[in-house]
């Protein structure tokens, strides 16, 4: 059986190869539609942004709590169901 401590780094570690693969879709996104991963003012990078924050930190104190990781879960099924969505579409702004 496992202990909290080392089932939470299993969580940790199956978020994080989840957000990577979010973080991969994004850029190879970003290259496909030449959108500009720096223009802040993009609604699509202001989610990047957010994915990358929770893929650099996941390992930080901030992410260290159940509560904290079943969040982490919850956003990572939004941004992933949000993301197919806008990859099914022909681009920002376009249906």
């Amino acid at each position: 059986m496992m202990n909290k401590k080392d089932k939470m780094y299993l969580i940790k570690e199956v978020m994080r190869e989840a957000y990577a693969e979010l973080v991969f879709g994004f850029l190879r996104y970003f290259r496909e539609n030449n959108i500009d991963k720096n223009d802040i003012n993009n609604p699509i990078v202001k989610i990047f942004n957010i994915t990358l924050d929770i893929y650099k930190n996941i390992y930080s104190l901030r992410y260290n709590t159940l509560e904290a990781m079943i969040e982490v879960q919850g956003q990572y099924k939004l941004i992933k169901q949000w993301f197919t969505l806008l990859e099914k579409s022909d681009g920002y702004g376009k249906k």
